[in-house]
Formats: structure tokens, C-alpha cells, sequence
């Protein structure tokens, strides 16, 4: 679907609707009116950018200044379906996915959490500063986009030093529902067992699966639990020839911690 060729000039358009349509031009490496999205080469390298993009378009009708006629505007320019605008529940749904979270903070469209657009400038100025003092401390402000160019007198040796600071109500918190898969395995080396473990895991997709009753010592036990299919694990030995239990998972889906462990329990 074409951009349409019968836009306002951008003269015309309320201050709003120029920093949605400046956000986009950055993100998309396009140009209003005379180019779209399906003339976007970043588009083409981050397929994932069409949602994003009709995201940023349902998120503008939320804009003082901005509304039903700024989206309009915005679906003829860039040339997709007024269906590709998600609804409110689909955008809500849309932000808890970390794929598309992590394209919005990655590529500063977003710097707040929950999500809030950032406007993207077209000009930065950049701050020349000397430092003349033995200490010197600058701040930045990461949801600003600022450029510091510091110039010293004539030294020999310095320090340099860098640390960053997240606002716990700003940080991102993975919420989700969580599948714990627990098995008595009677012995884990015994065949019926190795059989229930892989249809069930199979068939759950647990985040995190205990097996009780392993009853597997020393490096049997090792090698039992490197060949689940889960790359991390903590285990508490059997006594004799019964007990043990081991916590599987996988570090890419979820962390664990042990909080704490004695001879026959575990807590993480």
C-alpha cells in the first residue's frame, strides 16, 4: 500500500503530530510526506519495526494536541491499514512483550517504564565544559538526550570513573505467570521415569521442574541431570539409598537463587 500523495505540509500540522511524524522519520530513516514505511530500509533489515510502528500510531491518540485526525494522517503517510493499529487491548498486550520492549528501549523510542514515547530532536546541542577543578562530577539524566564534551588543562594522569543509577519505580520487572512441574521419580535412573519426565516437560513447559525421590549420588547424579534438556540445577543428596531432589531450569527463561540449603531441603 502506497503512501498517500495527498498529505498537508508539515508547516500545517499541530506541534504534536510534527514530533510523532519527527520520532518516526528517525526510527524509520524516512522522509514525510514522500516516503512510507514499506520504503523504510530499516524496515526491511527489523521486520519487528511495523508493529512497533503501528504502536507508536494507536499510543499518539493519547496526546493533547493529537487524536482520531493525527492518526488518520499518520496511517495514509506511512502507508498501512487503519486494521494494522492495534486496539486498547491488544497495545496493553502488546507492551508486556519483552521483544517488542526491548526494540522500544533499545532504540530510545521509550525510556520510561510503563512505556512513554520519547520524542526524538532533530538537533543536539553539545555542551563544552572545562574542568578546572581536581574533582570533577557531571550528571546526566538518562532520559534526556545530552552530549558533554569536558576538557581538562594540561595533565599528566587522571581518573575516569562511570556508574548509572535506576529509579526502582522506573525498573522493568518481568511479571509472569510461572509453571513449576514436580515428578516423584522413584529413582532416577529408573526407565519409566525417563520416559514421564520427557513427555511432561514436553507437554508443560515448565519454568522451573523439582524431581523428588533421584536417589542418584556423585557423578551418576551429574550426569543425570546434564542430560534433562535444562542447563542449570541445585540438587540435595540422597540419605542411603533414599531421598534427593533436584531443581532443573533453564538461565535464558528464568533465575533462580538459593536462598538457602541443608542436608535434606532447599530453598531458592
Amino acid at each position: 500500500m502506497p503512501p498517500e500523495p495527498d498529505l498537508p505540509p508539515r508547516e500545517t500540522l499541530s506541534d504534536p503530530t510534527k514530533l510523532f511524524i519527527s520520532t518516526l522519520e528517525t526510527q524509520l530513516s524516512i522522509t514525510y510526506p514522500i516516503s512510507g514505511l514499506y520504503e523504510s530500509n530499516e524496515f526491511q533489515c527489523v521486520p519487528l519495526l511495523k508493529l512497533i510502528t503501528a504502536l507508536i500510531v494507536y499510543l499518539n491518540q493519547g496526546y493533547q494536541g493529537c487524536g482520531e485526525a493525527c492518526k488518520q494522517l499518520l496511517v495514509k503517510w506511512l502507508g498501512i491499514f487503519e486494521e494494522d493499529v492495534p486496539s486498547s487491548d491488544q497495545a496493553k498486550e502488546m507492551l508486556q512483550n519483552e521483544m517488542i520492549l526491548y526494540c522500544l528501549y533499545t532504540r530510545g523510542i521509550t525510556n520510561q517504564y510503563p512505556p512513554v514515547i520519547s520524542f526524538q530532536t532533530s538537533h543536539q546541542i553539545v555542551s563544552h565544559v572545562i574542568a578546572n577543578d581536581r574533582i570533577t562530577t557531571y550528571t546526566l539524566n538518562g532520559e534526556r538526550e545530552e552530549t558533554f564534551c569536558i576538557s581538562t588543562p594540561p595533565i599528566s594522569q587522571a581518573w575516569i570513573s562511570t556508574e548509572f543509577k535506576v529509579h526502582r519505580r522506573l525498573c522493568y520487572a518481568r511479571v509472569q505467570q510461572a509453571k513449576i512441574l514436580i515428578i516423584n521419580a522413584k529413582g532416577a535412573a529408573n526407565p519409566e521415569f525417563l520416559f514421564k519426565f520427557a513427555h511432561e516437560t514436553f507437554e508443560e513447559n515448565p519454568h522451573v521442574v523439582i524431581v523428588t525421590e533421584t536417589r542418584l549420588i556423585n557423578e551418576d547424579a551429574v550426569q543425570a541431570r546434564q542430560s534433562m534438556g535444562y542447563d542449570s540445577s541445585l540438587a540435595v543428596e540422597p540419605v542411603a539409598f533414599l531421598g534427593g531432589t533436584w531443581v532443573l531450569w533453564n538461565s535464558s527463561r528464568v533465575l533462580v537463587r538459593t536462598v538457602s540449603s541443608g542436608q535434606r531441603s532447599l530453598t531458592a
